[in-house]
């Protein structure tokens, strides 16, 4: 849908709720349809070095082939503490990486804050920015986050609407099979009451929706005892605090697993290690029994060991989501393919 800005998609959603990857997946599909996507994220969040200024930015660039540097595609990387005398946030920044980020592109896809109200303060929070771009907004939504979620959209499109901005409307995304009846049978329902646009489900894939070890490890800045397989995904995170028999029992649940447990807990950990384990965390900064090493060795596990206790690392890791690494080929089709299906193979009409 063609505006003051030309033709474009402004995306919202939590944290986790895989915005990028729906936006690489439609970025891709416009490219093989023989157009040229363009891409920008006006406020960016995580300093991970490894991706330079921004971990999304630098992924689009790459997957893309954008003649852009970092600062146009991101212009507002924001650390813990980004509130400063002279902050460099303003609407006069924005038009002009806006104008880059443009020219000579058929469509733009913006990618939204996962919080409505940061930077507020200039005037650049997701409500000021759905008015300044007046893009059809897109919501992704993932069953996991629940009710309130939902919620939310529906207070997002409210507003749009009073503002005359179009919602293009609602994609969930990472549906497990225990939520699809859910999402048909009460979110799809409330939506379209509302009307709010229903676009469809991706369903959960490992390969768009797991971190993998290498994430916990940039985020938690913990000491890598053992490296292991850093590219296994860790699809539940769970705590090591029982007997290390129940532990085994409670660890042998789930598939692809992430254990945090005590240095000391030379048991717990042994017993993590013969399960289907992907990372193991340990904590409190002791150093481990030579067996727990010994055996992480032999099954290629990484071993990180993070000075805090398993309260603290726990509430540290809690909210860590999917990175997709820009060389990371086999998750980049996924998208590419994931967001086609749950488009039933139609383009969207308000982005052509």
């Amino acid at each position: 849908m063609a505006g003051e800005h030309g033709k474009g998609v402004f995306i919202l959603g939590r944290p986790g709720s895989g915005k990028t990857a729906i936006l690489l997946g439609l970025a891709l599909w416009l490219k093989e349809m023989g157009k040229k996507p363009g891409y920008l994220k006006p406020i960016g969040y995580w300093m991970v070095p490894e991706f330079g200024e921004d971990a999304d930015a630098r992924l689009m660039q790459k997957a893309l082939g954008l003649d852009r540097d970092l600062e146009t595609i991101c212009p507002f990387p924001l650390e813990s503490r980004y509130l400063k005398e002279e902050a460099p946030f303003s609407k006069a920044v924005l038009d002009g990486v806006l104008e880059k980020a443009r020219s000579g592109r058929d469509a733009l896809l913006v990618d939204g804050p996962t919080s409505l109200w940061k930077l507020a303060s200039a005037g650049l929070d997701a409500w000021s920015l759905m008015e300044y771009f007046r893009y059809p907004v897109l919501y992704a939504v993932r069953p996991r986050d629940g009710d309130r979620a939902v919620e939310q959209v529906l207070v997002v499109a409210r507003y749009a609407q009073s503002k005359g901005v179009p919602v293009a409307g609602v994609l969930f995304n990472s549906v497990q099979p225990h939520e699809t009846q859910r999402v048909e049978k009460i979110y799809r329902p409330l939506l379209e009451r509302h009307q709010v646009p229903y676009l469809g489900s991706i369903p959960y894939h490992t390969t768009l929706s797991a971190p993998n070890a290498a994430v916990y490890l940039q985020m938690t800045a913990g000491r890598l005892l053992v490296e292991g397989r850093l590219d296994r995904p860790v699809e539940h995170l769970l705590i090591g605090a029982m007997t290390a028999e129940r532990a085994l029992s409670y660890f042998r649940r789930y598939p692809h697993v992430g254990v945090i447990t005590g240095g000391d807990r030379a048991d717990v950990a042994l017993a993590a290690l013969e399960t289907d384990i992907s990372l193991l965390i340990l904590t409190g900064g002791n150093e481990p029994d030579a067996r727990v090493l010994s055996r992480a060795k032999e099954k290629e596990v990484p071993v990180l060991l993070a000075v805090e206790d398993t309260f603290t690392v726990a509430q540290k890791v809690e909210s860590i989501s999917r990175i997709l690494h820009p060389d990371d080929r086999k998750a980049i089709e996924a998208a590419h393919h994931a967001v086609k299906e749950a488009f039933g193979n139609q383009f969207p009409g308000w982005l052509l």
